[in-house]
């Protein structure tokens, strides 16, 4: 009976550790995504440079032209990855907050973003401190305040500034709640706060993209590993060029699969 019992136990923990490590990540599924060789084409950002600087050098006074060089310099730096062109974003942006002594809310915005984007988490946190202090636009000023404090690690301040907002169910608001919950131990409140939020925005390519993934890390941090890794697929159905769900999957495919 015993030698019986112990048979039984070993066929089930034979099945387990091979449930368990049954290979998720299948070439057929990713291989079509290495074909893709498509490049970002920045010609008509250039061409909107051109048009913008040409207007500048006609009135060198012209406030629309500098900020919408400023803003135009900030998307070229997020497909080139070249530097200059976030600085240059900025010096154009410091340029025209001369014109407001009392100072502008849009500005700040535009300077704590460009601030985020180069890891300058203390100066984005100044930034949505000066245009709250101005009171106008306060919601998108409090979204930025709530960005700056948790790349800085200021969960308490996020989260009290995330009381502050009215609507609970926004996109806006559901991402942070996701990233505050994520970080309080909350996995699965945390999760569920995303999967509210990509509902909110399922027809947005962009914005989904961006959701799927923070989705996929969480299911992959969750143990829920072949959720994570449809997830990733689901991003490269709509981009191809992903390179972020890409590496998910390596990851999957490395840390899971042991396939290197």
């Amino acid at each position: 009976m015993k030698i019986k019992v112990l048979l039984v136990f070993i066929i089930f923990c034979s099945a387990a550790c091979s449930k368990s490590n049954k290979k998720i990540v299948r070439f057929d599924d990713y291989q079509p995504y290495f074909k893709a060789t498509s490049l970002v084409s920045n010609n008509s950002l250039e061409e909107e440079l051109k048009f913008w600087k040409d207007r500048l050098n006609k009135n060198t006074n012209d406030e629309a032209s500098v900020l919408k060089l400023a803003s135009l310099q900030a998307e070229l730096f997020k497909t080139t990855g070249l530097v200059e062109h976030i600085l240059t974003s900025d010096s154009l942006y410091l340029m025209a907050l001369k014109n407001y002594p009392q100072g502008n809310v849009e500005i700040y915005h535009a300077l704590a973003a460009n601030a985020i984007t180069q890891h300058r988490f203390q100066d984005a946190k100044q930034f949505a401190e000066l245009a709250l202090g101005l009171g106008d636009k306060k919601a998108t000023s409090l979204l930025v305040m709530v960005d700056a404090c948790l790349e800085t690690g200021d969960y308490a301040t996020a989260n009290r500034t995330l009381r502050q907002f009215k609507n609970k169910n926004s996109f806006a608001y559901l991402i942070r709640k996701a990233k505050v919950k994520d970080h309080e131990g909350s996995l699965d409140s945390a999760i569920v706060c995303m999967e509210k939020a990509y509902e909110r925005i399922k027809g947005n390519k962009t914005l989904s993209a961006w959701t799927l993934s923070n989705l996929a890390d969480m299911y992959g941090h969750a143990g829920r590993i072949e959720d994570s890794y449809a997830k990733y697929l689901q991003v490269l159905k709509d981009n191809p060029n992903d390179d972020y769900a890409l590496k998910g999957i390596a990851w999957i495919a490395f840390s899971h699969d042991h396939d290197a």
